[in-house]
């Protein structure tokens, strides 16, 4: 869908993208992380009145984000290794079952429609949810206040 509109004139390589961090959710750094850190906000041209209610405001937001995703990540990973360990079983009970269980949604009384056939997701390489949850994790260790960059991580000393 990202690249859609291109040109077929150009080369596939310039067609396609270069990773699957590089669509939808590879701009969640500019679109969530960037607005959240005064610092930003002042290159921005935005003033910010109080950096540190605002700094306190705006980790909360990312934990409550953070957490939100990591129940959707559950779901969609134990959904996709229970549709391959068995693709004959109900999937719509699978799927409740694990939206119940991680994301405590209440399945809608008397439905039974195939709900986890919406979700695309399931379709796309399988390392979409992992390496967005994976980002995540690093971004939120590397932006600890006073530990600097992620022990570990490439770019740092010893790696």
């Amino acid at each position: 869908m990202f690249s859609k509109n291109l040109p077929r004139t150009l080369p596939y390589a310039l067609r396609v993208e270069a990773h699957t961090l590089s669509t939808g959710s590879g701009g969640d750094d500019v679109r969530t992380q960037g607005p959240q850190r005064p610092n930003w906000l002042l290159e921005m041209g935005v003033k910010v009145p109080d950096p540190e209610s605002f700094r306190a405001a705006a980790a909360k937001l990312q934990r409550n984000r953070l957490l939100v995703f990591s129940r959707w990540t559950q779901v969609m990973m134990r959904f996709e290794k229970g549709l391959y360990a068995n693709p004959d079983q109900d999937l719509n009970k699978l799927w409740w079952d694990l939206v119940e269980k991680y994301q405590e949604l209440k399945r809608p009384e008397g439905r039974d429609e195939p709900d986890f056939a919406a979700k695309y997701h399931i379709g796309l390489p399988r390392s979409t949810s992992q390496l967005r949850t994976g980002r995540d994790v690093r971004l939120a260790v590397a932006s600890r206040p006073g530990q600097g960059r992620c022990a570990g991580c490439w770019g740092t000393p010893g790696r």
